[in-house]
């Protein structure tokens, strides 16, 4: 059988043949890896965010700004230079020295500074926390509220102690939090002043908060007022969840509750750049055992809940039908009108917000019986019918809903908590339904089938399995397989990527089916855009799902409609409705306050000296933020563009006189030495990851001697650790977006192997790392090299690589071409590479704020940072060049066994020498999973080739293949496997961009 190129109509012998003619002869550059379409949106007419001046006066649209800084670009009050306020961030918020560790480094600089008569920037732990405490900017006083309980009390008994007691709220001002956040110049650029509808060829797509239906119905509400019209809306995110520090007594647990805003793009959100900062912490009131069951003191709990909350936001109610003045990070003034938006929350925390009995569905009525059977939405207004006309048994045996149902929502306009109640990805999707259901329930079904010793059997050999999953950059390796207790976010995330294959072998089609469902479902619900064909593949996913799950119906789930009536699985009836009203599930996720606890809560707890310890956590939250807001400050002032050591070293430069200059020293003779032996002052970039923590916070001054006095006795080092939901790291959906591009790493350092692209280039690109391998490890020569890998024919495949370098035009098929018509290689100096980063184009992964995304491909003999050393060799997608296929039928798939690079007429040709895998015709039933294996010539060899680094599109990763349930050769490990086994799954699930091109 023949094939025809439909570029050149060139005929190929075999389709391997095909692809790589392409790939060489009609090579495009790959760009963008969504294509790109052209975006049309409509903006909202009336409440569209028109600039006015600081009176409320509307501006023409050409008005420049009205407000410049006051301050100069070398002004660092309170500090006294770039190096006082960079120390302080350092000692403060990035090392977190203790006070008496802080006091000993400032004495051994003090000690050598001595003969020169100067002195450190801080004379003690007390000076430097002075200064911090002095930054204004980024103010927002800390205050409390005392709620008590008002109800009936005994009078001949003694009443419970929390009828009695006084219960304190610590929070903070959220309309000045508010003003703070949409100042903030950092953010300028992704910002959406007004509710849109966006479209992609006429069909709608949703992306962040502002793109949904919900904020289109609200405007439509506001603008029903012709004063509002103009106006800007501002929707009000709240996000909440008890959090626990420690497993040692006394106050252990805390009730945080977090604010933002939706008019910041989801990204930003997700990136913890100062978008969700921490508005106050609730009450947990606490009762005697024979309390904590009975429904007063639940009602109680609750109640005490939504009237903090209330009381926190009042400041905002005004200003919820008329509107404030504020300033934005454009430098503009506009008139806001603030509205609650979705909240933030885990199931248990939704029942307590929607005043519901556990296990009802807290946006429909579904029956905890059977919660998928469809029924209506609930809503406030019909919640107050059934209040008002029911008495409490009927309310909670028929509609599920707790007495006294009186939630926060219902003392601030147009705000309908059922409505507000927002999908929750980490807890609902990738903990619930995945970890906690799908993964228990294959363990339960291989018990069924093959007793409690046979099914423990085939779970270690899972394990074992899971175990062998090829390296890739960010996935975390589970060496024991799933065999241990704690469980993060992350470590949830991770199993998802390397789970299905694993199985496939012990059960039947049908669970295997069940599970690629759920991960359709998941990954599209996780994307950065939604379009309606997306939500039509996320409701046929889920109907697939709720189908193929049936298979555990009278196996490890009872018969009936209740088998699978659980709250977070039925959670997912309701995905494509938040998704078109709160645009994608990523912004609102509970892993974006969840990595919160770790900066505000469980971090100043283990600073503190643990007694009393919520006044030390405001206290050090309020350091954290003011050192934020400086730093944002000075950003924006243009004042960190440069590291500390290069801003010294121009300043010293710049205030040098003449007379500094040795006489006796030729000008001359100077120049020329300097020319020759010194190089000009590195570009150095300040990279902004000191301080993390963007909050902008302080509390009452009286506060401020006793609070220092309680932290100089807290201890130097805290190894206690936190136990609860204690997800240190929680990406992905949640890590910390760096402020610079990734830079290339040491071979035998994974951390830092892939993440967010801050600035960069807006097309996808493939580069060689700055550093060389050693020229003592490798030869210069292409036929040395190649004796060197036991790749005798490198300068053969080099000489055809060139041929269609040099003759781009060429239709000769590269299987035919003949090595006499290659141009010859007089053996030009060649370097090695052990790495190269691709950076592309990736809104879905934990991306810069241009969506791009940078990995690490490496191809070295020695990879030492794992417990198994040996030679590690990455897979690629290549880019086939052809504009008109999509996904699988676009990219071919090969393992990089060298980098490197050769000059010709004084051309550079960074090169990878690669063996090519053929991919299956269609995706593996089952797994839904394409299948590779690697191509081999006539003689069973490997097909190799040179490629150019261009043609690379990013990294691939692939599973093996179990054709049985046989168990694996102890040989075999993760750093071979890619050797020995002869099939592979193409893993579209190894991240979010893969998914979205691995189709």
């Amino acid at each position: 059988m023949s094939l025809v190129c439909p570029d050149c109509a060139k005929i190929c012998k075999t389709l391997s043949g095909l692809r790589r003619h392409q790939n060489s002869i009609h090579r495009n550059d790959p760009g963008l890896s969504v294509p790109v379409t052209e975006l049309r949106r409509n903006y909202h007419p009336m409440l569209n965010g028109r600039r006015c001046n600081r009176y409320g006066t509307p501006v023409p649209p050409n008005t420049p700004p009205e407000v410049p800084t006051a301050k100069t670009d070398n002004d660092w009050s309170p500090f006294s230079s770039r190096a006082g306020f960079e120390l302080a961030g350092f000692m403060f918020s990035d090392a977190e020295l203790s006070q008496r560790k802080i006091n000993h480094l400032l004495e051994l600089w003090a000690a050598t500074l001595v003969p020169h008569n100067d002195t450190p920037p801080f004379a003690n732990h007390r000076d430097l926390h002075h200064q911090i405490d002095s930054i204004e900017v980024g103010d927002v006083r800390w205050q409390s509220a005392q709620l008590k309980y008002n109800g009936p009390v005994p009078r001949t008994t003694r009443p419970p102690e929390w009828k009695t007691t006084v219960h304190e709220v610590w929070f903070r001002d959220p309309r000045q939090v508010i003003k703070n956040i949409l100042a903030t110049a950092d953010f300028d650029g992704h910002i959406d002043y007004m509710a849109y509808q966006e479209f992609s060829e006429d069909k709608r797509q949703y992306c962040n908060l502002m793109s949904g239906n919900w904020a289109w119905r609200q405007s439509d509400a506001i603008a029903r007022d012709p004063s509002t019209h103009g106006s800007m809306f501002v929707p009000v995110i709240l996000g909440s969840d008890k959090t626990t520090v420690s497993v040692a007594t006394g106050q252990n647990d805390f009730h945080p509750v977090y604010i933002s805003i939706g008019n910041i793009q989801n990204h930003i959100r997700r990136a913890h750049r100062g978008a969700l900062v921490l508005l106050g912490f609730l009450p947990i009131p606490k009762g005697a055992r024979k309390d904590t069951n009975t429904e007063e003191f639940r009602n109680f709990k609750r109640d005490l809940m939504h009237r903090s909350v209330a009381t926190i936001l009042l400041t905002l109610k005004p200003f919820m039908t008329t509107f404030d003045i504020v300033l934005c990070a454009d430098g503009y003034f506009r008139r806001a009108i603030y509205g609650l938006g979705p909240h933030i929350s885990d199931y248990p925390e939704q029942i307590y917000l929607t005043w519901l009995i556990y296990g009802w569905c807290p946006t429909c009525f579904g029956h905890p019986d059977s919660l998928d059977t469809p029924c209506r939405h609930r809503s406030a207004a019909h919640t107050d019918v059934l209040v008002g006309s029911h008495d409490d048994e009927t309310l909670r045996k028929v509609y599920g809903i707790a007495p006294g149902a009186t939630p926060y929502t219902s003392y601030f306009p147009r705000a309908d908590i059922y409505e507000l109640i927002s999908p929750d990805l980490l807890h609902q999707v990738i903990k619930g339904v995945y970890k906690d259901h799908l993964v228990d329930w294959v363990c339960k079904y291989l018990e069924h089938l093959h007793g409690i010793a046979g099914g423990a059997r085939a779970i270690d050999e899972i394990d074992r399995r899971i175990a062998l999953a090829p390296p890739y950059p960010g996935l975390r390796r589970f060496k024991q397989g799933r065999n241990f207790s704690q469980w993060t976010g992350d470590d949830s995330k991770a199993l998802m990527k390397v789970y299905m294959n694993a199985i496939q072998a012990f059960v039947p089609a049908q669970v295997v089916k069940t599970i690629a469902a759920f991960l359709e479902f998941c990954y599209i619900a996780r994307r950065n855009v939604i379009s309606d064909d997306s939500l039509s593949q996320l409701k046929a996913a889920l109907q697939e799902f709720h189908e193929a799950r049936q298979v555990f119906s009278g196996t490890v789930r009872e018969s009936g409609p209740s088998a699978f009536s659980l709250p977070r699985q039925h959670a997912m009836v309701h995905y494509a409705d938040h998704i078109e009203n709160f645009g994608s599930p990523n912004g609102l996720c509970s892993s974006i306050t969840e990595s919160k606890h770790i900066t505000a809560v469980k971090r100043p707890w283990r600073r503190s000296n643990k007694h009393m310890a919520l006044s030390q956590m405001l206290k050090t939250n309020e350091r954290l933020d003011k050192l934020a807001a400086a730093q944002a400050d000075f950003a924006a002032r243009g004042m960190l563009a440069d590291s500390c050591l290069a801003h010294a070293i121009k300043d010293t430069l710049a205030n040098a006189s003449p007379m500094d200059e040795d006489p006796s020293t030729d000008a001359n003779e100077t120049e020329s030495e300097s020319s020759e032996d010194e190089s000009p002052i590195p570009d150095l970039h300040y990279t902004g990851t000191l301080y993390m923590h963007s909050l902008n916070d302080t509390l009452d001054d009286t506060l401020n001697d006793a609070l220092d006095n309680a932290l100089d006795d807290a201890p130097d080092n805290t190894n206690e650790e936190s136990i609860g939901d204690t997800d240190e790291h929680v990406p992905g959906l949640d890590d910390d977006t760096s402020q610079q591009p990734l830079a290339a790493p040491p071979d035998d350092a994974e951390d830092n192997d892939c993440g967010p692209v801050e600035s960069g280039p807006l097309m996808n690109e493939v580069r060689l790392v700055a550093r060389k391998a050693s020229t003592r490890e490798y030869p210069r020569s292409l036929t040395a090299l190649g004796l060197k890998i036991g790749q005798h024919n490198l300068l053969d495949l080099t000489r055809r690589f060139l041929f269609y370098q040099l003759n781009p035009a060429s239709t000769v098929d590269p299987d035919q071409l003949a090595l006499a018509a290659c141009p010859m290689l007089w053996e030009p100096k060649v370097s090695v590479y052990h790495s190269a980063t691709a950076t592309f184009r990736a809104p879905s992964n934990p991306s810069g704020p241009g969506g791009m995304y940078r990995e690490v491909i490496r191809s070295t003999p020695r990879w030492t940072r794992g417990d198994i050393p040996g030679p590690r060799r990455d897979c690629v997608f290549v880019d086939m060049g052809d504009s008109e296929a999509v996904g699988m039928k676009a990219l071919l798939v090969a393992r990089v066994y060298l980098f490197f690079r050769f000059s010709h007429n004084n051309i550079n040709y960074p090169c990878a020498l690669v063996q090519w895998y053929l991919t299956s015709d269609e995706p593996d039933d089952s797994t839904g999973l394409w299948v590779a294996r690697p191509e081999t010539t006539r003689r069973g060899a490997r097909h190799m080739s040179v490629i150019h680094v261009d043609t690379i599109f990013r990294g691939a990763h692939l599973l093996p293949k179990f054709l049985s349930d046989v168990p694996v050769y102890r040989e075999l490990n993760y750093m071979n496997v890619l050797d020995l086994f002869t099939s592979f799954y193409v893993n579209k699930h190894i991240d979010h961009h893969a998914f979205e091109i691995a189709f």
